[in-house]
């Protein structure tokens, strides 16, 4: 005879590990970076709760990239990726 909570041992574990994979996606340091920071042309343009901010990357003469925390690594090559080499330096 089956137990009658099989299927639904497993269902709950697979939606268990859905919404975990979903939570972790959720986070995603460079997928918040993607939504956080658009480059147009020269204009990079940083969007937080209150709005967006444009800054012109003419007006720099040096980038640097400073960062601190789990996450600053990733941040930081998604950074130059985004800067297309314009990062001189930085300390992460």
């Amino acid at each position: 005879m089956k137990n009658m909570f099989e299927n639904s041992n497993h269902d709950a574990r697979k939606d268990a590990s859905e919404i975990f994979r979903a939570g972790v996606d959720r986070v995603n340091p460079l997928k918040l970076l993607d939504v956080a920071l658009e480059r147009t042309g020269n204009v990079l343009i940083v969007k937080h709760a209150k709005g967006e901010e444009r800054y012109s990357l003419d007006a720099y003469r040096h980038i640097v990239a400073a960062g601190f925390g789990k996450a600053s690594a990733v941040l930081a090559e998604g950074l130059e990726q985004k800067l297309a080499g314009m990062v001189e330096e930085g300390i992460v």
